[in-house]
């Protein structure tokens, strides 16, 4: 009798669990999706978008992009432009799983990424507002910057240096911490006067192959020329 009753409520069971319905719910939320992809969490070498979601408005110098390692069908992304779109996330639950996937609604909005301006490697021109010349057999310093990987290099006329940017909208820049090499140069005082400027940095402006960096107070203390 135990035997019959327990099959009795297996069977039960599995036909209940067999029956469970397909739950399938959708929602519309606005995505910012920046101008650059980023390697996605799982460690492999797939890129994904980055996106800040829910929001109307967006301040650059303060959004936090997360990765979205999936697509969002119908759109079209292109690197360079910052998109304002109108997404379905649609979830479905089914057996216990749920998946979730994204459609395009709308592109809201579709704007140059004014930052990536500044994605390039500079070479010195002028230093706190006098025009900079090498001495003979050294090399001007550098700059590059790569606003993908959030991280600034270069080299001061003596030592390289390495780190990242706190700060980075379409008019605002400023670097964090950066590392530099200490090796002895016959010239040290043009490597320090660079260190300090960089240092000081708050804001920038480019023209045409000029890339011009401000202090706080709007000063220029370094002027960069793009590479060929």
């Amino acid at each position: 009798m135990k035997n019959t009753l327990a099959l009795l409520l297996l069977t039960t069971f599995v036909a209940v669990s067999c029956d469970m319905p397909t739950k399938e719910s959708t929602q519309e939320h606005v995505y910012w999706v920046n101008s650059y992809k980023q390697p996605c969490t799982d460690g492999g070498e797939t890129t994904c978008l980055l996106i800040v979601k829910g929001t109307d408005s967006l301040d650059m110098s303060t959004a936090e992009w997360q990765p979205l390692s999936a697509s969002i069908e119908g759109f079209d992304y292109e690197p360079g432009h910052i998109h304002k779109l109108l997404v379905n996330e649609t979830e479905v639950t089914e057996d216990s799983s749920t998946t979730k996937t994204y459609s395009l609604i709308e592109v809201m909005e579709k704007n140059i990424d004014a930052r990536l301006r500044v994605n390039d490697i500079w070479v010195l021109e002028a230093l706190n507002g006098e025009a900079y010349v090498a001495a003979e057999g050294q090399e001007p310093p550098t700059l590059e910057i790569q606003v993908a990987a959030g991280r600034v290099m270069g080299n001061d006329g003596c030592n390289n240096f390495r780190g990242t940017f706190t700060t980075l909208t379409d008019t605002e820049l400023a670097f964090g911490p950066l590392m530099t090499t200490r090796k002895a140069c016959p010239d040290m005082e043009t490597p320090k006067m660079v260190e300090d400027a960089l240092n000081q940095v708050a804001s920038y402006t480019v023209e045409s192959l000029s890339l011009k960096l401000y202090n706080a107070d709007g000063n220029e203390v370094l002027s960069y020329k793009k590479v060929d």
